[in-house]
């Protein structure tokens, strides 16, 4: 897991300290008045490993995949009911309940965002974070970083 985290990165990281959300991918947020509508602004520069953008669409991608996969903890995405990629650097989420989005965005495993290329559903050939390191080789003995 701690490798992980520092392959990928979420939308926002939760602070035990001040009891508040702050950005990671997400500069800004922004939830309607009932809770139910959220809109993320995405950090400018951002990019995968591949050297790709990060885009709303790649947002939307990632999250859509998690839920649709059911795995691990993407029950945090349950209340989601539509997503929508409403500009470059701006996804909104539609709810069916009212939920607190800037923490569930922040849930670590279940909330990192990834590129996922349309031609394989493999997620080792397709995944890559936006973090600070790439895995160069895999050796259950001894891993390269790079």
């Amino acid at each position: 897991m701690v490798a992980l985290s520092n392959m990928y990165e979420t939308l926002t990281r939760y602070n035990a300290g001040t009891g508040r959300t702050e950005g990671v991918l997400a500069t800004r947020w922004i939830s309607s008045r009932d809770r139910r509508t959220w809109t993320f602004t995405l950090r400018d520069n951002a990019r995968f490993h591949s050297g790709h953008p990060l885009t709303a669409e790649a947002v939307k991608a990632s999250i859509e995949r998690t839920m649709r996969l059911k795995a691990s903890a993407s029950y945090v995405w349950d209340p989601v009911r539509r997503i929508t990629a409403t500009g470059k650097r701006q996804v909104r989420f539609e709810l069916s309940r009212p939920a607190p989005l800037d923490i569930i965005a922040s849930a670590t495993y279940a909330a990192w965002i990834y590129a996922v290329a349309d031609d394989t559903k493999d997620y080792r050939a397709t995944a890559r974070g936006t973090g600070p390191y790439t895995v160069a080789s895999w050796d259950p003995v001894r891993t390269r970083w790079s």
